[in-house]
């Protein structure tokens, strides 16, 4: 078989893959991971639009529920496998799987690379990395935090970071999005990227 035949039959198999799978979603998880697909390829990648993973799934969750779905953000980590280390991160939680449109894209993907993008824990775009997910509590983050507290040069970093990530999880908590996303520079606003998806 030739190589432009077998790459064709590849590709044919992933699309009824993929079309398969988009089947056996309710319509709650397909308007989900409809929602998620033009984010990540209309402002993500489409605007290059990167370090926006806390905005992105506050965008969802209120974007969402003003919908009748109700979504979980969650404020956690994620350790890309290359050092021991742990990034703050947001991604939301559907019936108990995760969606995270936020890595796909990134100004200096030599220093963080690109991630996967993920649909109800299914992924849909594969990246340099596939970063591993953890709850704000999880043990192993807490020793990946505490690792990055004991290195002299990431001290300011991370004190910097630790404070941010409450203040996100505090969002989470109150629930205020939709003030959050009023308050977001020009480009990030609620009715700038529900425009931008419609």
């Amino acid at each position: 078989m030739g190589e432009a035949k077998r790459r064709v039959q590849e590709i044919t198999k992933i699309k009824n893959e993929f079309k398969t799978w988009q089947e056996s979603l309710t319509s709650d998880e397909k308007l989900v991971a409809e929602i998620a697909i033009r984010l990540e390829e209309r402002l993500v990648r489409g605007r290059k639009f990167y370090g926006g993973c806390y905005h992105l799934a506050f965008f969802m969750t209120h974007h969402l529920s003003l919908q009748g779905i109700n979504l979980r953000p969650v404020i956690g980590w994620v350790n890309d496998g290359l050092w021991q280390g742990m990034t703050s991160h947001a991604w939301i939680e559907f019936n108990g799987r995760k969606t995270d449109v936020s890595l796909t894209y990134c100004d200096q993907s030599d220093v963080i690379p690109t991630g996967e993008l993920i649909v109800h824990d299914r992924v849909i775009r594969h990246g340099k990395a596939s970063y591993t997910y953890y709850e704000h509590n999880d043990p192993a983050a807490q020793a990946g935090l505490k690792w990055m507290q004991e290195q002299s040069q990431l001290q300011a970093v991370i004190q910097k970071k630790m404070i941010e990530h409450e203040r996100m999880r505090n969002i989470v908590a109150n629930r205020t999005f939709k003030e959050y996303l009023e308050n977001a520079p020009h480009g990030g606003r609620y009715s700038e990227i529900t425009a931008l998806i419609s």
